[in-house]
């Protein structure tokens, strides 16, 4: 009934696969996991190779990247709906899957989004900026998903038919880190496949430091501006993400120009705060529209 997709890139799934396979054996379903290594260190590969009993491995020699790592599941999955799972997430419920198996059954979606959360205790300051964002943007109701239709589609917990997948699949061209979700989800609304959202999250266990953070953030906007690229600057796509919304309007109406140059100025200062973990959250929506602009410039 159900294949368990994990993109698995130098992360120990151990007990990752242990929580689900737990949950497997008191189902009366047939449930497979599959594990795909983008080409990990030796060490992880040696330490992921020990739950072949429980799961198939598969393992690249070559990183093919995010996208083309979930295109790579139809051809290894037998059962018709594949479950995505991002490598760092947490079971955090006993019912994780049998709740996923109620909702097939009675919903017949062609997505399901589950969600993530990410822990309410504070981290360390060197955290505060992955995990202030995240729970800021990510960790959303179910009726705040539900506002949003399709946009607030992750790929770290989803559920969705094979067949869609053979039908519109994750865009290779998009190489690097970030918006192949973005994408992915907007190629589903222009293919009137509505996301259906499910209050089954999983915890996002692993946070990244400030500076690696930043340094992600660079990629997901360079990859964001391939993504315009991709689709011809659709104002449809446009209008539902509020960076590109912002950006637009600035340069439409003359306001990009003037601000270019207070912008190089306080760069900076917001990416010395950011990268203490002082900072609101606006810091970070104004230091990727400057970082958005700098980038979109050059290429």
């Amino acid at each position: 009934m159900l294949s368990i997709c994990i993109p698995v890139y130098n992360v120990d799934v151990t007990k990752l696969v242990s929580d689900l396979h737990t949950q497997i054996q008191k189902l009366n379903e047939s449930i497979e996991i599959i594990l795909i290594d983008d080409a990990s260190d030796l060490e992880i590969k040696v330490k992921n190779r020990l739950l072949k009993e429980y799961c198939k491995i598969i393992e690249l020699e070559t990183n093919v990247g995010r996208s083309k790592i979930r295109n790579l599941f139809v051809s290894q999955c037998k059962h018709p709906s594949l479950l995505f799972l991002d490598c760092d997430s947490e079971i955090i419920s006993s019912t994780f899957l049998a709740k996923y198996i109620q909702e097939l059954n009675r919903l017949n979606p062609k997505v399901l989004f589950g969600g993530s959360i990410y822990s309410e205790q504070v981290p360390e300051k060197k955290y505060l900026l992955r995990w202030k964002t995240s729970r800021n943007k990510e960790s959303k109701s179910i009726k705040d998903r539900n506002l949003n239709f399709n946009w607030g589609f992750k790929t770290n917990n989803f559920v969705i038919e094979k067949e869609l997948l053979q039908k519109i699949a994750f865009n290779e061209n998009l190489c690097g880190y970030g918006h192949e979700d973005t994408l992915f989800a907007f190629d589903l609304f222009r293919a009137n496949v509505s996301v259906i959202q499910s209050a089954n999250s999983v915890l996002n266990a692993n946070l990244d430091t400030n500076h690696v953070y930043l340094k992600k953030t660079k990629e997901a906007l360079a990859n964001l501006v391939e993504v315009l690229k991709i689709l011809k600057y659709d104002k449809e796509f446009i209008k539902h993400i509020p960076l590109l919304k912002t950006y637009f309007l600035l340069k439409k109406n003359g306001f990009l120009f003037i601000l270019k140059p207070i912008f190089w100025c306080i760069k900076p200062t917001l990416f010395s705060c950011l990268k203490s973990g002082v900072f609101f959250l606006w810091m970070f929506d104004l230091y990727k529209l400057i970082e958005f602009s700098r980038i979109h410039s050059v290429k």
